[in-house]
């Protein structure tokens, strides 16, 4: 019998028309689906670590229906949050970061990672690396606004001091990345407290020896994943000003506190630096940080002595490490202030301790640091007597910066003179600076100004201070010229003090863009010779 071959066909054209259109709708499918999962999880709270995942900037909150009438200012909205919060868009950065810093260790926005995962604020690089040191003129500044500082709390029979919070590079060297060096075998820390301490001796506390010390013997001073010190560090630097302040002024009464320094676990999320990047870490480590303080009263022949009242104008290494029970532990009462709080909003709380706190990181704070203001200009301008071509153009109060150091003045055009009646306070100095406005230091301006200043005592009248500077041809001019005229001679007396300015000293001088001013007048006590 024949077998018939019976032979398969090829798809047809139908048959290829329905695998394509399948084919299509499954991409469809799984395209469609992507996009309602993206949409949906905009909305939904899927991620573990929502709360405390920390953005560098607000993102956009959900559109507001009541503005679709406004179409455009809609579809703006829509767009904006979208872009803001698509959907597993937190997972996937929290990937990314996993990826770049934990595997691969790299770097990355303001921090940088150490041995053992250590974490280091990038802005203190810069100061472990010793690559923005000071100037010997920086120094001079910062000498001359802290012991501005000290000198007018001094006045008050406040005692003033300042202490920096060190970085904890500074502490932990040993933790920070292998391949950063050190330019210089002195930080800008080492330049200040050096300069400023060999000037007046105690002005600056330096806690760092006791910190490193603390930690070579085993305790936790900083936290590994945050940026301050703990607990136990802000007791030790707590420590080092009752010892630096003690040491000056012995009758001091400071609470006498029996304290215990005890083990624990840190808390989850604190001073954890990694919850930024959406992995808080969970290698768990003891901090040596819990201060019970038991407070025994004062310590002892402490009942004739007055309580100690402390202001500290900190940062958040003091706002939120060494208040509550910690400062208890030291004085009966206590104000935890803003580092930039005036002077004389500080002196309302009373206190006979005023320590000014502020992290390595921002020295240069101490740059432009918030000088008291016992200016007599506005008194001088009140109720003086002026003569001048021009009186109220050529002599008025203002301000001007000099090398950016900005001043009150009494703008004094020359030739001019202000008459000022006044009683000397006892055993004072008349202190002010001079200069002249930038603008009129250029070759084609001015020929310098005469400064004087005359006392005029029962119609006798003497000159007590005399000087010509000229910014034009003078480099060494282009600056602030600090003056001070003892007037302990005149304690307690009714005097006339004069301040003249005159043009230049040559024949052919003019008074063209002698822009002359006087600085921060003002009496101070404990009178200073020139």
């Amino acid at each position: 019998m024949k077998k018939t071959r019976v032979e398969k066909s090829a798809p047809g054209p139908v048959s290829e028309v329905f695998w394509k259109n399948r084919y299509q709708k499954l991409l469809a499918f799984f395209f469609l689906f992507a996009l309602a999962l993206i949409f949906t999880g905009s909305f939904v709270p899927y991620d573990l670590y929502h709360e405390n995942f920390q953005e560098n900037r607000v993102l956009a909150k959900p559109p507001h229906f009541r503005d679709i009438r406004d179409i455009k200012k809609f579809a703006n909205e829509v767009d904006l949050f979208f872009a803001d919060n698509f959907g597993f868009r937190k997972i996937l950065l929290r990937y990314f970061f996993y990826v770049k810093m934990k595997i691969l260790k790299s770097d990355i926005n303001q921090r940088v990672i150490g041995k053992d995962d250590w974490l280091f604020l990038r802005e203190d690089v810069p100061d472990y690396m010793r690559t923005n040191l000071f100037t010997e003129k920086d120094l001079d500044k910062i000498f001359y606004n802290l012991n501005e500082m000290r000198e007018y709390f001094q006045r008050k029979h406040i005692l003033f001091a300042l202490i920096v919070a060190p970085n904890k590079a500074s502490i932990y060297p040993e933790q920070m990345p292998a391949y950063m060096g050190q330019s210089s075998p002195q930080s800008r820390l080492d330049q200040v407290i050096s300069f400023v301490n060999s000037k007046e001796p105690g002005l600056v506390i330096d806690a760092r020896n006791e910190l490193i010390k603390s930690k070579m013997d085993g305790f936790q001073v900083y936290y590994p994943w945050g940026s301050h010190w703990t607990a136990l560090g802000a007791f030790i630097a707590w420590e080092k000003i009752k010892n630096v302040i003690s040491g000056s002024q012995p009758g001091i009464a400071w609470v006498d506190s029996a304290n215990e320094v005890i083990s624990r676990f840190v808390n989850k999320y604190e001073e954890d630096g990694w919850i930024h990047y959406g992995w808080p870490h969970d290698q768990p480590y003891r901090v040596h940080a819990v201060i019970r303080a038991g407070r025994k009263g004062f310590s002892k022949d402490s009942a004739a002595r007055k309580k100690v009242k402390l202001v500290i104008a900190g940062d958040s290494f003091a706002e939120d490490y060494m208040g509550g029970d910690m400062a208890h532990a030291f004085v009966d009462e206590y104000a935890l202030v803003s580092y930039d709080t005036k002077p004389e909003v500080i002196l309302s709380y009373h206190p006979d301790i005023v320590i000014l706190e502020r992290a390595e990181r921002y020295l240069d704070f101490l740059l432009s640091l918030k000088l008291p203001n016992e200016s007599i200009i506005a008194d001088i301008i009140r109720a003086g007597d002026i003569t001048s071509p021009q009186p109220k153009d050529f002599v008025k109060m203002d301000e001007l910066a000099i090398n950016g150091d900005k001043k009150e003045i009494l703008f004094e055009h020359a030739p001019g003179r202000v008459d000022y009646k006044v009683k000397i306070p006892s055993k004072s100095s008349l202190d002010f600076s001079i200069g002249m406005v930038p603008a009129c230091w250029s070759p084609d301006k001015g020929d310098g100004v005469l400064f004087r200043v005359l006392i005029n005592e029962n119609n006798t009248e003497k000159i007590i201070f005399d000087k010509y500077i000229d910014p034009k041809n003078i480099a060494e001019d282009r600056k602030w010229h600090d003056c001070s005229i003892d007037l302990t001679a005149y304690s307690g007396k009714d005097v006339i003090l004069s301040f003249i300015t005159l043009f230049g000293l040559n024949e052919k001088s003019t008074n063209a863009f002698d822009w002359s001013a006087w600085g921060n007048i003002r009496f101070r006590g404990d009178a200073r010779k020139v």
